[in-house]
């Protein structure tokens, strides 16, 4: 609004002040397009679709595809996982830790310790498996027979002098891994003082192989081992 006496000097100012405010929007449509001209130009500019040479010029980036040491490492992680989840039951009996997962560290010994032959030809070293925590809980000396009917007979001797990690009461399961079938069996656990086990697993097939391992642990669950008895078919 305008405030003047002289009502001519009143109407030249108003004409000057829409003069002004047209010039300025003027201006501001000029910068509108202006600026849409320059962002048409910098679209056309990079466009693969109105200048396919670039394409060939810059070819997609790629992932670049994964070494032979990271897919062994693939394979013996995932290999590891699954052959310890299934005897989980036993490494929770023998590694106690109510802060701490005990799988982790046995599948990292297993990683570290327990396989062999090259990618992809890699394979558990089953002699090398370890479950328990205490290797002086093992046996002096025990056997196996393969009988028929996937059947197994095993035995074992007391020492004369049995001492604190041989004792009649610790308890001895028999396990047993079907390598083509990935898969555990075990039985329920003997006295070691029986010093004999007949043990049938009627859900493996004739000609299946095995490696067979007997857990030991103690009455109290403190220490434990296993010990690899041998590897063979079932009959």
């Amino acid at each position: 609004m305008i405030y003047t006496s002289n009502p001519f000097k009143a109407m030249e100012d108003f004409k000057k002040l829409q003069e002004r405010k047209m010039l300025r929007r003027a201006n501001r449509i000029k910068k509108e397009e202006a600026l849409k001209e320059e962002n048409e130009f910098i679209y056309l500019k990079v466009s693969i679709k109105d200048f396919p040479e670039l394409a060939k010029a810059n070819p997609p980036v790629t992932p670049k595809p994964p070494s032979v040491k990271q897919l062994a490492n693939r394979m013996k992680f995932g290999m590891a996982n699954q052959f310890l989840r299934q005897v989980r039951k036993f490494i929770e009996m023998a590694h106690r830790n109510p802060k701490k997962d005990p799988l982790s560290p046995m599948v990292s010994y297993l990683l570290k310790n327990c396989f062999k032959g090259e990618y992809p030809h890699i394979e558990i070293d089953f002699p090398k498996v370890k479950l328990g925590n205490n290797a002086c809980m093992s046996f002096p000396r025990i056997e196996f027979e393969i009988l028929a009917r996937r059947t197994f007979y095993v035995y074992w001797g007391m020492p004369d002098n049995p001492g604190s990690f041989c004792r009649p009461s610790d308890r001895i399961y028999i396990i047993v891994y079907n390598i083509d079938q990935r898969k555990f069996l075990w039985s329920e656990f003997v006295n070691r003082e029986f010093e004999e086990i007949l043990v049938k697993f009627p859900e493996a097939e004739a000609g299946d192989r095995f490696a067979l391992y007997a857990f030991v642990i103690d009455e109290q669950g403190k220490n434990s081992a296993n010990s690899f008895l041998g590897e063979g078919r079932f009959r």
